[in-house]
């Protein structure tokens, strides 16, 4: 009976079906509040805090993380680090494991904003800028090589030319291997800069300078560049247009000519800041807006292209989320839209939300509270766990780290075996709530587990080993 319960627990439908993952950061939360990593299931609708900051290995993340080689997430955090700088780290999905990469020390970057993003070019290095820093501290272009794991300054952006505080992720021209991108301020017009890194002569160019406080164009671009289906780039900014509530706009990198589309207002939405764009298969691209709306908590909405036309979608209300921050992301199996809000929720602390194209509906899939971070900001990353997708997974098959009866009234025993050496275990509930820690008594044999005090549900452990590596993990299921 008892192999009959582990193997129904290895290759059940939940994991045979589920292929997406999605990870994301909080700025606040978890054990040490300094923000934390989580995961999201969409198919079982569970979230997990995979990692809790602690300030020396960051504090405070903003960014989008970046997949690279399939297991390795790349982010950046706002603050922390050996001078409280901030830092770009390496987080291993696979093992729930960060390494520190690149500490900011102002020579290098120093983001006292956040929002920064790295991507990585066609030549595999990984570029990213930082807001301040640099020679004359107004932010700094880099890249970072991950097989020497060496950082370089490649340009320090100078705030009478090209413009201070660059923004958001960089977008790479494939076949003119130039990085475009925004300054948030400043420039020759004050308002900000669209510049292009060239890859090849290691040299930025100032194509566009925003007007501060332009009552019909924009100024403050807050927005990574895309390049939509048709070949310009599309943008926003947090200020200009009618109201001075922000604006979309194209770029044309042909032309180097830049063009407003849009001017946001109170109903269609205001301040799209940090936030950023997607076109989906209909050919609209997709966006929030942090403030404007119905309840002034913020939009969902799209816009068509070929119309220059914006439709709000969605109003924030708090409860379904306040103030979204960051990128929409969409699964593919499922089709639906992922993102994150600032504040609203039970707690106030933010949500977890999905959006459905087709029907225009908002529904709150996670309520951060805390413990399982605070204040969400930034865009969500898609990863593709085969393991999870096939249900065939070799960590699970070979694992060395096992666990049954499951369903379990709260007892149950964890084996260990192919030598596993000293381990300890971590339960979380489903909030990401750290229920149990414990160092497992018998290196090779079964460990007894109580979780009689906890409520029925469902609950993930991971087992440890004194190396820091993944002995086992899996989720068991308690039914008094």
């Amino acid at each position: 009976m008892k192999k009959w319960l582990l193997f129904l627990f290895l290759f059940s439908p939940v994991f045979s079906q589920a292929q997406y993952v999605i990870y994301g950061t909080t700025t606040g939360g978890g054990l040490y509040n300094e923000g934390t990593i989580f995961n999201y299931n969409p198919l079982t609708n569970t979230e997990m805090v995979v990692l809790s900051f602690n300030g020396t290995d960051g504090k405070g993340p903003q960014s989008r993380q970046l997949l690279v080689d399939d297991s390795l997430l790349f982010g950046i955090t706002d603050l922390g680090g050996t001078k409280d700088l901030g830092l770009v780290y390496q987080f291993n999905w696979k093992t729930n494991t960060e390494t520190v990469v690149i500490n900011y020390d102002s020579i290098n970057g120093s983001l006292d904003r956040g929002a920064n993003e790295l991507i990585q070019a066609k030549n595999g290095l990984l570029y990213g800028t930082s807001w301040t820093g640099g020679k004359y501290n107004s932010g700094a272009l880099y890249c970072y090589n991950t097989l020497t794991m060496k950082d370089t300054v490649l340009y320090s952006f100078y705030y009478t030319s090209s413009g201070y505080g660059p923004y958001m992720a960089l977008y790479e021209d494939t076949a003119t291997e130039i990085l475009y991108g925004v300054t948030e301020e400043d420039g020759k017009n004050l308002g900000g800069v669209i510049h292009g890194f060239n890859l090849l002569t290691n040299k930025d160019s100032a194509y566009q300078s925003f007007t501060w406080h332009d009552t019909t164009n924009p100024w403050e671009p807050s927005c990574t560049l895309l390049k939509a289906s048709n070949g310009l780039l599309y943008g926003m900014s947090q200020a200009g247009g009618n109201g001075d509530s922000g604006t979309i706009y194209s770029f044309d990198v042909s032309t180097n000519m830049m063009k407003t589309l849009y001017p946001f207002h109170l109903r269609s939405g205001t301040f799209p800041n940090a936030n950023g764009l997607i076109q989906l298969s209909n050919g609209l691209i997709y966006g929030e807006t942090v403030y404007g709306g119905t309840s002034n908590f913020g939009v969902i909405f799209s816009f068509d292209p070929v119309t220059n036309s914006e439709k709000v979608l969605a109003n924030f209300n708090g409860n379904n989320g306040s103030y979204p921050y960051g990128y929409l992301l969409q699964d593919p199996d499922n089709g639906l839209l992922y993102g994150i809000t600032y504040n609203g929720g039970s707690a106030d602390e933010g949500v977890l939300f999905s959006f459905d194209t087709t029907t225009s509906i908002i529904t709150k899939l996670v309520d951060f509270t805390g413990i399982n971070g605070l204040g969400p900001v930034g865009g969500l990353t898609l990863v593709k766990d085969t393991s999870i997708a096939t249900g065939i997974s070799k960590t699970k098959i070979d694992a060395e780290a096992k666990a049954f009866p499951n369903p379990s009234s709260g007892i149950f025993t964890i084996s260990l075996s192919n030598g596993s050496g000293k381990c300890s275990v971590e339960v979380y509930n489903v909030m990401g709530q750290n229920v149990l820690k414990e160092t497992l008594r018998s290196t090779q044999g079964d460990n007894l587990i109580d979780l009689k005090n906890q409520p029925n549900g469902v609950y993930f452990y991971r087992v440890i080993k004194e190396d820091g590596g993944l002995a086992g993990d899996g989720k068991v299921v308690i039914e008094k």
